[in-house]
């Protein structure tokens, strides 16, 4: 039997709560649990650039400001 979602949140569940079996995980959110089993070795080559898209009005304004600044202090603490 297989279970394929296109959903990380349903994935998660059914691997964590539900012990379907294995799947990826973030690992920064896999370093704060310990009742998870790493079974294949982080490669680099699985990392994903992020990229933030604004419109050219938006970019200045405090909200996407604030929201950067989270996410760079955020990368910072990893």
């Amino acid at each position: 039997m297989a279970f394929q979602t296109a959903h990380q949140a349903i994935a998660e569940q059914a691997v964590l709560f539900g012990g379907v079996g294995i799947g990826f995980y973030p690992l920064h959110e896999a370093r704060k649990r310990t009742d998870l089993i790493e079974v294949v070795a982080h490669r680099d080559d699985w990392q994903v650039p992020l990229w933030l898209v604004t419109h050219v009005d938006m970019h200045r304004t405090a909200k996407v400001q604030g929201f950067l600044n989270v996410l760079k202090e955020q990368r910072e603490n990893q």
